[in-house]
């Protein structure tokens, strides 16, 4: 688990389709597809290194659902260029599962380097509301990062909520973040 906060492997088979399940194609019909845009833009047989299909996987709330997934989905193939095919909730062991394609449009493999996978925590850690486990308190400024990249405004929008005394403006997990990272650069314990 990439600090306790998603897994992602090699995958094989579909998602078991269980109660709350989300499916755009099948595994076959897509494996088939990525291994025929491998052929046609590379021109040999994906070898079994390539891991062509990943399944990742993540702790959720019990009041995550479908569409929450979907819409981390999209944003996941916005950033990463990973597109998602298939989810499955598991409310037993509270986990989501998401499979997706890892060939471009190029018919070359998706790797992760250990930033896109932070970046990749931070996303989903911020967008389905999640906590945070204790190995994250020093990717402070990911999360920062990821604020200011939806909002770049949000620096000035909150001075502003402090100066006015609008409470009801001050978003707390963002200002937690700032006040956390202030103190941390404060002790030398992040850059």
């Amino acid at each position: 688990m990439i600090d306790n906060v998603f897994t992602i492997i090699h995958c094989k088979n579909g998602l078991e389709k269980t109660p709350e399940y989300w499916q755009k194609a099948d595994f076959e019909e897509k494996f088939k597809e990525l291994t025929d845009r491998v052929i046609q833009h590379k021109h040999f047989t994906p070898t079994a290194r390539m891991k062509i299909i990943r399944k990742m996987s993540f702790l959720i709330k019990a009041s995550t659902t479908i569409e929450q997934l979907l819409a981390l989905s999209d944003k996941l193939r916005d950033k990463f260029n990973i597109d998602c095919f298939q989810i499955a909730i598991d409310r037993t062991d509270s986990m989501a599962h998401m499979l997706f394609g890892f060939i471009d449009e190029n018919g070359s493999s998706i790797y992760f380097n250990w930033l896109n996978e932070i970046r990749i925590s931070v996303m989903i850690l911020n967008e389905l509301n999640l906590p945070r486990p204790k190995s994250v308190q020093m990717w402070l400024r990911y999360f920062l990062a990821y604020s200011f990249e939806h909002d770049h405004e949000i620096f000035q929008k909150q001075l502003a909520a402090l100066e006015h005394g609008e409470i009801d403006n001050i978003n707390l997990p963002f200002m937690r973040d700032v006040l956390h990272y202030a103190e941390a650069m404060c002790k030398g314990q992040l850059k």
